[in-house]
């Protein structure tokens, strides 16, 4: 069956299937948020980020050591159609962190930290006009780890996490080597900075379109940069921030820990189709209880039509979902990508999530999916119909699976209906980025909505209190493509914001060296 007809048949299927509950400080609404069942799934182990390619049937993804083809054109037999091991200086590279296509060219990067003794960094081009026999065509080795990149106008923007500030540098990729033609970093447009630990300031996160650069730094806010000439980048505007004099005294110790929650944590930009969008991921983690909120950060939206002064429209929240055993969890914001008006989001054991942003002041929710026992959602991206999603890991599986990421999978989802939006969850935030309604997810404080799902048959029934917690049943995906080799579960589920594998293994990813 061809994919158009079956994710057709699909969505008319599954069109008014809905999810229980909202959630205390939800926005007025208190209809069911639609729920979309996957379609299938390809256990790709290792894979984090994934991004389709240019006709939307092949999506590439960033897999441990290697660029992983996967061939979408049927979605009862999807395939991994290439595996290919990057390599700089004839060596292997060490693990692909990141990748981003121009055209015919995906390149990736990594890793995203570096130790002695581990293998070279860099990026690897990719020629891949022939999706299933991809060929390396560029090189270009580095003495700093990359979490992120992006292509602009044959220029590569990368992330150099261990030079000093932790720049955004540019490379030439138009002769036969690779040229350095600048760098940008936060401390150019304020030099505040230099004297705070530059854990706290890091280039995470980069996106490049018409002349512009996006670029996340982490405390210090996102920057809108100039760089319609890449050799003279220029700041133009900063959304969110920390004022540096806040953090001249902190210790590396100190910094490190500061790192996992708000305010600041400015993490993933995603950016509209028409470029007056801009979505912001906020990563943090804790538990949100106390006077001074320190749980998971959500999803920004701002006006960016005038570039010179960008416009917060509003924030979505991060949902909060239970288990089949009524066990409620909340995980952060993770990274998430737009077409059209559409944005389509990943929370780690919270789900993915599929938002209307035509209107950013009150964006709506299209749909939601969510099983917090054996997925953990790392991106969400869209093909020419429905999206893809990355679980990076199985929270289920042994620790040392989970670690190597062997159950790590790709799920395939239909395009949500219109017509069953309801209002998206959202809250107010000050400047930097602190929720207002404190606590949001303190669970002991909040009443929330006693649900049971029956798997089997497909239902699900809630006696409701007086306040409702937004929650996304833990039903399976209903069909399972093998493609590589399927390591073997686990008993030890575990949830969200609270779930030791998931913070120290995010904290592992984000403690980069400082200067």
């Amino acid at each position: 069956m061809r994919r158009r007809a079956f994710l057709g048949a699909l969505a008319a299927g599954t069109a008014g299937t809905t999810l229980p509950g909202f959630g205390a400080g939800a926005s007025a609404t208190t209809a069911d948020p639609p729920r979309i069942d996957p379609a299938f799934v390809v256990n790709a182990p290792g894979t984090e980020e994934i991004l389709p390619g240019a006709d939307g049937r092949y999506v590439y993804g960033a897999a441990g050591d290697r660029l992983l083809v996967v061939d979408f054109d049927t979605l009862d037999e999807p395939s991994v159609v290439a595996e290919v091991e990057p390599t700089l200086d004839s060596d292997a590279m060490g693990g692909v962190g990141d990748l981003v296509r121009d055209g015919d060219r995906v390149a990736v990067v990594g890793p995203t930290g570096l130790a002695d003794g581990d293998p070279p960094s860099g990026a690897a081009v990719f020629d891949v006009s022939t999706p299933t026999s991809p060929e390396q065509v560029v090189e270009l080795q580095t003495d700093h780890s990359i979490h992120n990149a992006a292509f602009g106008d044959g220029v590569l923007y990368i992330t150099a996490n261990l030079r000093e500030h932790s720049p955004m540098v540019a490379y030439d990729l138009a002769g036969d080597e690779p040229t350095e033609v600048s760098t940008w970093s936060v401390v150019d447009a304020n030099d505040d900075w230099a004297a705070v630990p530059s854990t706290l300031h890091q280039t995470h996160d980069v996106t490049v379109r018409d002349g512009y650069a996006y670029v996340s730094n982490w405390d210090a806010g996102t920057w809108l940069v100039d760089v319609s000439d890449p050799a003279n980048p220029s700041a133009v505007s900063q959304v969110g921030g920390v004022d540096p004099e806040a953090y001249e005294s902190l210790s590396r110790d100190e910094a490190f820990a500061r790192l996992r929650t708000v305010p600041g944590n400015a993490h993933n930009i995603a950016l509209s189709d028409d470029g007056s969008l801009l979505a912001v991921g906020r990563e943090s983690f804790g538990d949100g209880s106390g006077d001074d909120y320190s749980g998971p950060g959500g999803i920004e939206l701002y006006d960016i039509g005038d570039k010179s002064s960008p416009e917060r429209t509003s924030a979505l929240r991060p949902p909060v979902v239970t288990n089949g055993d009524g066990e409620k969890s909340v995980s952060t914001a993770h990274n998430c990508h737009f077409r059209g008006d559409r944005l389509y989001a990943a929370w780690y054991e919270s789900g993915v999530r599929v938002y209307d942003a035509s209107d950013p002041t009150a964006p709506e929710t299209l749909g939601a999916w969510a099983s917090p026992r054996t997925t953990s959602f790392w991106t969400a991206v869209p093909l020419d119909e429905g999206f893809v999603a990355s679980s990076y890991y199985d929270p289920s599986a042994p620790e040392s699976a989970r670690r190597d990421g062997e159950n790590a999978s790709i799920y395939a989802f239909p395009e949500p209906d219109a017509s069953d939006a309801v209002a998206a969850t959202t809250y107010e935030v000050n400047a930097t980025g602190v929720p207002e309604q404190v606590p949001l997810f303190d669970f002991s404080r909040v009443e929330t909505t006693t649900t049971t799902t029956d798997t089997a048959a497909n239902t699900t029934a809630a006696t409701t209190t007086e306040a409702t917690t937004e929650v996304t049943p833990a039903d399976p995906p209903p069909t399972t493509t093998e493609s590589t080799d399927e390591s073997s579960g686990g008993s030890t589920p575990g949830f969200g914001v609270g779930a030791a594998v998931a913070g120290t293994a995010l904290a592992a990813l984000h403690r980069l060296r400082d200067d």
